[in-house]
């Protein structure tokens, strides 16, 4: 379910003693997903509800959807809820140019390259995939940018970031 013609949206697995990545996450879920709907996995099942179709959801197959919708810049999973994130052009939330370090306990992020953004701008971070970040202060030809709380993710000298504006 995770390759297909194009698996290139997923990043790398986390290799031992490194953080999980989103693919690790969404690959164990997808995994769950399908042992608790097996006969033996009665114990796992948490209250399985209908879906589209013939589609039985459980809780995991939700976190993979929230899973693939982060990689593909669908909806973003912030605190345990999942929303759509509108964009200007309908398209949700954009990779930006560039890495960006972040450093866990710090709101200033540093950009690899120049960026204008606005005040508001919501930020996600591949070291800290699902969760989102907003600009504190407008941001014009610049490296460097506050957020507006401290990043709690593992702290990433070249983390990939998608951003969605205001």
């Amino acid at each position: 379910m995770m390759g297909g013609p194009d698996n290139t949206v997923w990043p790398a697995f986390a290799k031992p003693g490194q953080p999980m990545t989103i693919s690790d996450v969404a690959q164990g879920n997808l995994a769950a997903h399908y042992l608790a709907l097996s006969p033996f996995g009665t114990e796992m099942r948490l209250k399985p509800r209908a879906g589209e179709g013939d589609t039985v959801k459980t809780t995991y197959w939700t976190v993979w959807q929230d899973c693939c919708d982060v990689v593909v810049g669908g909806f973003v999973v912030a605190g345990g809820c999942s929303f759509p994130v509108a964009s200007p052009s309908g398209g949700g939330v954009v990779t930006g140019a560039g890495t960006a370090n972040v450093s866990n306990g710090s709101a200033t992020v540093t950009f690899s390259t120049l960026q204008t953004f606005p005040a508001g701008t919501i930020f996600v971070f591949y070291s800290q995939p699902g969760v989102f970040y907003a600009l504190q202060a407008n941001m014009v030809g610049v490296t460097t940018g506050t957020l507006s709380a401290p990043y709690g993710g593992t702290t990433a000298p070249a983390s990939i970031f998608g951003y969605e504006l205001p």
